[in-house]
């Protein structure tokens, strides 16, 4: 039977998990210690929570606004965020 973590977040509208990159930013989630600076300093809110009891981590909400501008790349200490190359126009 899966955890109540696991189905909750399969009871998540998409977007709120399984998305982990935008165009220009790949999330490794078991990297990630939650300490949400990616978070705070993305100006077009790109990332986004998850927090259920010690299942915690970034996750990419709105790919789609991402502008490559690199500011959660700056802030992640982990290393859970890296760069990835703009899709071909």
């Amino acid at each position: 039977m899966p955890s109540l973590a696991t189905r909750i977040l399969k009871a998540l509208p998409f977007g709120h998990h399984g998305r982990t990159c935008t165009p220009f930013v790949a999330l490794d989630r078991s990297l990630c210690k939650a300490c949400w600076c990616c978070v705070a300093v993305c100006p077009e809110s790109v990332l986004g929570k998850v927090e259920l009891g010690s299942h915690k981590h970034a996750v990419v909400d709105w790919g789609e606004r991402c502008t490559g501008c690199g500011s959660c790349l700056k802030a992640c200490k982990s290393g859970a965020l890296s760069g990835r190359s703009a899709p071909a126009q």
